[in-house]
C-alpha cells in the first residue's frame, strides 16, 4: 500500500465483474425500453400523418399523440382539452422529429468507427477524390 499499487482477491475481482455485468444488463433494459416507446410512437405518427389530417379533423386522441411526438424534455406536461392541445401542436409542429434514444456507451452490438486512412483526410473526415 505504501507504494500505491494492490491487488484484488479473486473473488472480490469476480463480486465487481458480476455486478458490473448486471449494471450493463440493467442499462441495456431501460435502453431497450425507450427504444420500443421509440419505435411504436414513430409508427402512430408516420401513420396519422398519411392521413392527411388538418387540425379540425382530428380527434383529441391524435392531437395528443402528435404533440406527445413534439414535446421534449423540460416541455410543460401536455394539455388535455382539444383547444389547449391544438395550440400546444401549432407551437411545437415545427420542431422536427424525434431523434431515437442513444444507445449506452459499450452497449452489445456496437461498431468502432475505423480509424483513418490512407483514403480520409484526418480533419475533416472527407474521403478523397
Amino acid at each position: 500500500m505504501a507504494s500505491g499499487t494492490f491487488a484484488l482477491g479473486p473473488a472480490l475481482l469476480e463480486n465487481m465483474r458480476k455486478r458490473k455485468i448486471a449494471n450493463d444488463l440493467v442499462s441495456d433494459e431501460k435502453w431497450v425500453k425507450k427504444h420500443n416507446e421509440y419505435v411504436v410512437l414513430l409508427a402512430k405518427v408516420q401513420a396519422l400523418k398519411k392521413l392527411n389530417k388538418t387540425t379540425l379533423d382530428m380527434n383529441v386522441s391524435e392531437l395528443r399523440l402528435l404533440c406527445s411526438w413534439f414535446k421534449r424534455v423540460g416541455d410543460q406536461a401536455l394539455p388535455s382539452t382539444r383547444p389547449l392541445l391544438t395550440a400546444r401542436y401549432e407551437e411545437t409542429r415545427m420542431r422536427g422529429d424525434q431523434i431515437p434514444p442513444p444507445r449506452p456507451i459499450g452497449a452489445p452490438g456496437d461498431v468502432a468507427a475505423p480509424p483513418p486512412g490512407d483514403d480520409v483526410a484526418p480533419t475533416t473526415g472527407i474521403g478523397f477524390v
